[in-house]
């Protein structure tokens, strides 16, 4: 299931476009009947389009959102450890690779991912400190984990570029602010394909939300500049929703 709908798509598009709903009912020149009968469900795919163009996102990607799923996940090593985060779900990713256990993100309760974790991870790398992906780092650094972040307490700070080797593989950090700030992402190589940890900068079909337009071209700016030389069957592996590839993202994420 997909953490955004494409109803959740659209608030988020208008605060990156410094428009109201309600002006962006009056620019489409609908009643708000049917504004509210779309958002409901009742999805129209030509009055989607319009939506689009004026929210500057693509439309044909905005216009597949309702039947867009992307393929279950399939890659040796990973893990989805889904957890609590109220009456929604929270991320973390476990990878093991031979003798090397890595956990990234440590969801929202202080317990919760140490009772999910299959073993002791060796190292705990955070994306953004916001509260769903942190809970669990003190119970963690209590068990003698290293964790990695970026101006997190309690972490040990990781560079902007920066690459660690663990076993056979390579992690590569990179900057993906704009949700939060700061917040980065975790390139990892050395799987069976290329994989990229980028927390809640980008969903299925979707992205974090952002306070105002200058977060919202960080946000933006940021992730096309990780995406752009990865190939289309790289996994991305986001902080709520399934995993999804960069090819189908390419296709089917209307910001991008």
């Amino acid at each position: 299931m997909l953490e955004d709908e494409y109803a959740d798509v659209i608030p988020k598009a208008c605060v990156g476009c410094a428009i109201s709903q309600q002006e962006l009912i009056q620019r489409l020149g609908v009643s708000e009947t049917d504004w509210y009968s779309f958002l409901a469900g009742d999805f129209d795919i030509e009055l989607a389009k319009r939506i689009a163009k004026i929210l500057k996102l693509k439309p044909e990607a905005f216009a597949k959102l309702p039947i867009y799923q992307p393929k279950p996940l399939a890659v040796r090593g990973i893990t989805q450890l889904e957890l609590p985060f109220g009456q929604w779900r929270v991320n973390c990713w476990w990878v093991e690779h031979g003798s090397t256990r890595l956990l990234f993100d440590a969801g929202m309760g202080p317990d919760d991912v140490v009772e999910a974790m299959p073993a002791k991870p060796h190292d705990l790398f955070i994306t953004h400190g916001h509260h769903d992906h942190v809970g669990g780092v003190e119970a963690l650094i209590g068990e003698g984990v290293s964790v990695h972040g970026a101006e997190f307490s309690g972490s040990r700070q990781v560079v902007l570029g920066g690459e660690m080797d663990f076993g056979d593989l390579k992690l590569k950090v990179c900057d993906l602010s704009g949700h939060c700030v700061p917040a980065v992402g975790y390139h990892i190589e050395g799987l069976e394909v290329p994989v990229l940890v980028v927390g809640d900068a980008l969903f299925a079909g979707s992205m974090g939300k952002t306070t105002d337009p200058e977060r919202y071209r960080l946000a933006l700016h940021t992730l096309r500049e990780v995406l752009v030389d990865l190939p289309d069957d790289a996994v991305l592996l986001p902080g709520h929703g399934p995993a999804t590839t960069v090819g189908e993202e390419r296709e089917y994420n209307p910001f991008l």
